[in-house]
């Protein structure tokens, strides 16, 4: 899969927002306690599957046991079935998914560059019941979608490509330091998460470099950052960047990758967004543990 759309076919419609993450790992075990007791997110296990809840959704994160750790899956939303169908006629290689599986009313899928496999739904469940967390965490998600992922992976041109035009994601800014540059994507709309995804250069299949989440109070970040401290899990410390502008730390997931865990971070609204490139990742704080 190239990302390349042929004009005969048509542009397929462009997803609406980040819906969900399904990752593989290692040790579930030391996942549920890392999610519970660090990130303070809801956990609901099923044998040798968890789901992760944040808001009103019945999930965000899976998680299924595995012999290694891997990303299974990034899931995008669109408006309704019509647009899944479009969406499926309109891309190569895109095939019909089990809707069930991933609590949606449809689902199609493809594998983008870096082997990573891109799936989009409509109708995702809500569940009847709030999300309760453990310490009374609230998290910004709902229409801005649960966070962002970011990928290192070869072939960025390719991936960009990808995001664009199978995908419909704008270019929202870029970093660059030296060498390395990072591509910040976002969703079309009047009022889109910063990004939901971002792209770095790297060799071989897309490796998960950190998953995002987003608390509503400073005071959440401060507190999540206590639990990690105490844990010896912080890898990056607290910080503001200079494009989306969320304060921020940075832990190790059991499965090696990170969760960033903020707060303040920008919306975008394409009526008036200008890219740029920054050329610094954060304006203060961020220091490599």
């Amino acid at each position: 899969m190239t990302g390349n759309i042929s004009p005969t076919i048509g542009a397929p419609p462009p997803v609406t927002v980040l819906s969900y993450v399904v990752l593989e790992v290692a040790d579930l075990d030391a996942w549920i306690r890392f999610a519970e007791d660090l990130l303070d997110v809801s956990v609901e296990r099923n044998g040798s599957l968890a789901r992760i809840r944040i808001d009103s959704r019945t999930w965000r994160w899976e998680l299924r046991a595995a012999d290694e750790d891997r990303l299974v899956a990034l899931g995008w939303e669109l408006p309704d079935d019509a647009a899944v169908a479009a969406w499926l006629a309109a891309v190569p290689g895109a095939v019909a998914g089990d809707a069930a599986s991933r609590s949606a009313g449809s689902l199609a899928y493809v594998t983008g560059p870096g082997g990573v496999r891109h799936e989009v739904v409509a109708r995702p469940r809500r569940a009847t019941d709030p999300c309760v967390t453990g310490q009374g965490t609230r998290f910004v998600a709902e229409n801005l979608g649960p966070g962002h992922a970011v990928l290192v992976l070869d072939g960025l041109d390719e991936a960009k490509a990808f995001a664009h035009d199978v995908l419909g994601l704008h270019l929202t800014d870029t970093i660059t330091r030296g060498e390395r540059v990072v591509t910040f994507l976002h969703c079309r709309g009047r009022a889109a998460r910063h990004h939901s995804l971002a792209l770095v250069k790297g060799t071989g299949p897309a490796q998960l470099n950190h998953l995002m989440l987003e608390v509503t109070g400073l005071d959440m970040v401060g507190r999540a950052y206590e639990r990690c401290e105490s844990a010896g899990v912080v890898s990056r410390g607290l910080g503001m960047h200079t494009n989306d502008r969320m304060v921020s730390f940075y832990c190790r997931t059991p499965s090696g990758y990170e969760i960033e865990y903020g707060w303040g971070g920008v919306v975008v609204d394409d009526a008036d967004w200008q890219p740029v490139d920054h050329p610094a990742s954060s304006i203060w704080g961020h220091d490599k543990r």
